[in-house]
Order: structure tokens, then sequence, then C-alpha cells
């Protein structure tokens, strides 16, 4: 379940904090191009939704490199992608959404929304329950449960949830394979992404909380608390990238995460691991991997294991 709230924090000062024109959502630029020998599309306005202050950044996490190995093929414009039947080769970015799909915050979702039945007199749900459920809006899901949107307003419901899940999300686990996945897609030059329906504030600091920070090209999250939809926020992510929409994977575990991909023109994939079961995922016809390790070996590129290997 992706939800924020309005907490404030020192962020990193050493890039310079400048928004979009556009309303909607301010973005977190990063500069992971530079490293690839080659200049950020849209260089020059440098994008952050922090506020003011400085920080120290952590050590990136520790993780297992890739373990696949394979022959290094003969070097191309473009990263070509091992095994390739769902036509990853070519692939320039990588947009990942959060919760669900790199964090396992699953268990802790389920505790929180119960949390917030025992304090509404709505009953408690399991966690298959929970994920053959969940769904957006957000609102929608909670009117499913039993909760009373008339008598009681959502918002109202969302901060008793916040209550419970902020404070304990940084707790939560990476899905197994994160860090191979960033690693890989780093090597080969393969820009990468977030964009969540969580408040853009605590989502940084969760991603900073994880050592996860540095690797994301562009952090996107919502203004609010509410998780609404977040396709309007993937139109302005999408005309920020600068290259084209079919050179961009979109990597979420919900049916939502789909339809947002569809609505720029983003290749969706979809990992059954997250808030929504594998048999809601499948009626959207979209790749469909039971865990980001199985996705990894499937677009792990080649070049990266090139580097791995330290094949020529």
């Amino acid at each position: 379940m992706e939800h924020g709230h309005d907490r404030r924090f020192p962020l990193p000062g050493n890039l310079r904090r400048t928004h979009l024109a556009h309303p909607l959502r301010p973005l977190v630029r990063r500069r992971a191009w530079q490293a690839f020998g080659r200049q950020s599309p849209g260089a020059g306005n440098p994008d952050r939704c922090d506020q003011s202050g400085d920080g120290p950044r952590p050590a990136l996490l520790a993780g297992d490199r890739v373990a696949h190995r394979t022959q290094c093929p003969i070097s191309q414009d473009h990263p070509t992608m091992i095994d390739d039947p769902l036509h990853f080769s070519g692939i320039e970015h990588v947009v990942f959404d959060w919760n669900g799909t790199l964090i396992d915050d699953i268990d802790l979702a389920v505790f929180a929304v119960n949390r917030c039945g025992e304090h509404f007199d709505v009953p408690p749900i399991t966690a298959d329950q929970y994920r053959a459920r969940f769904d957006f809006p957000i609102a929608g899901f909670y009117a499913s449960l039993g909760f009373d949107l008339d008598r009681v307003p959502f918002s109202t419901i969302v901060q008793h949830y916040l209550e419970h899940f902020d404070a304990n999300v940084a707790h939560c686990p990476l899905h197994p394979g994160v860090i191979e996945f960033l690693e890989a897609a780093k090597r080969a030059g393969i820009g990468v992404s977030i964009l969540s329906a969580s408040h853009c504030d605590v989502l940084v600091q969760t991603l900073r909380a994880k050592g996860l920070y540095d690797y994301f090209e562009h952090v996107v999250g919502l203004s609010h608390n509410q998780a609404t939809s977040k396709t309007a926020e993937a139109v302005v992510l999408q005309e920020t990238l600068g290259t084209p929409a079919s050179r961009t994977l979109f990597v979420g575990d919900t049916l939502h995460d789909f339809e947002v991909a569809n609505a720029v023109g983003w290749s969706p994939v979809l990992v059954s691991t997250g808030h929504q079961n594998s048999e809601r995922l499948r009626v959207s016809g979209a790749p469909l991997f039971g865990s980001l390790d199985e996705l990894l070996q499937r677009f792990v590129p080649a070049q990266a294991l090139c580097a791995e290997t330290g094949e020529a």
C-alpha cells in the first residue's frame, strides 16, 4: 500500500533546488547518466521535491553480485538483453514502482489496515484477503473492506493508517534481487527511476534509509497522502526522461501500474510478490514474473555480465 505524509527532513544540498513548471509533481533529479559518459536528458534543469537542508548520504547497501553468467555479445549501440522473448532489447530506462515492488511491505500494510479496522469497528483481514482486494483508488479499497466513508472521512482513516505504517516502513526488507538488478542496470548504462503513489517526502526518506537513493535518476512521489492515481505524474516523468516511451520499462505489482504504463506508452512488466496476487495480475496480459529475481534473469544486460565476469 502506498501512503505517505507531510513529514519534512533534510536532504543533501549539493544539487540545485528547483522544480518543474508542471504543478503536479516536482521531480528528484539524479546524475546517474554522467557515470556513463553522457549528459542527462534535460540537463541544466535539475529538479527536487525535497526541502532545504543538508545531511549525510548513507552508504549503499552491500549485495551479492549477479550469479548468472553468459557469453558476451558483440557491442551494440543499445544494451542487448539475454533471452529476449519479451523484447527487452533496446531498453534505455527502467521505472520501478516502490511499495510491494522493491520493498516487501505487505505484512506492514495488513497490520496497519487492521489497526485502522480496530479503531473503526471493521473486521480484520489476512494477507491473502488483502492481496485479493487491494486496488486503486485506495478509498474504494477501504470501502470494500467495510469502512464507512460517509461516516468517517477517508483522510481520517489514512491518518490512522500512517501512524502505524510510516513509523515502520523503513524496517521492511527489500525484495530479493533489488540490489542485483540496480547494479546490473548501472553497469550497462541503463537509467533507473521510481514512480510511487507514496508521499514524496516519505519515499525519499525510506530510500535513503535503505541506501538506495543514489541509484535513481528520478524519484517521483505524490504531494499528498491520498494515494490516488499516479498517471499524471507518469506523464510528467516521461516528458522529463527525454527518451522514447517505447524504450522505457515500468516494473510494478498492481493493475494500476499496468494502466499507468499503457497511458504513457511504457512497456509494462508485473511481479506477483506485491500488493495484488497473480490471479488478478494475469488478467492484464502483461509479462508476469514470480519475483524480481526471476525478472532479473531475463533482463540482465549482457554488458553488465561482461563486466561481472571480466570477459572481453
